[in-house]
């Protein structure tokens, strides 16, 4: 039988989901990308893609830094500390 705590974190992991696929980074990164500095993906690929990183990687960190594990014996910035060693490798 699943615990309380369980399903409300697994809930949790779910809503991040939904906000870094369909509702954050990538409408809000290429709406920025097309109004201010005028380019698309089609007609500058890698300065498209380089800003969605920018943009999107923060976001990553801070939201799966809040879905660490063991919250007692890691702490919030080790998690994104760890998050950050972890880009460059994914």
């Amino acid at each position: 039988m699943r615990t309380k705590a369980k399903v409300s974190a697994d809930a949790e992991v779910v809503c991040v989901q939904l906000m870094l696929g369909l509702v954050l980074p990538l409408p809000v990164t290429l709406f920025i990308a097309h109004n201010l500095y005028s380019i698309t993906l089609l007609s500058h690929p890698s300065l498209t893609l380089s800003l969605i990183s920018v943009i999107h990687c923060p976001i990553v960190l801070l939201l799966y830094g809040r879905l660490r594990n063991n919250r007692k014996h890691c702490s919030y910035l080790k998690a994104v500390g760890r998050g950050l060693l972890g880009l460059p490798i994914g």
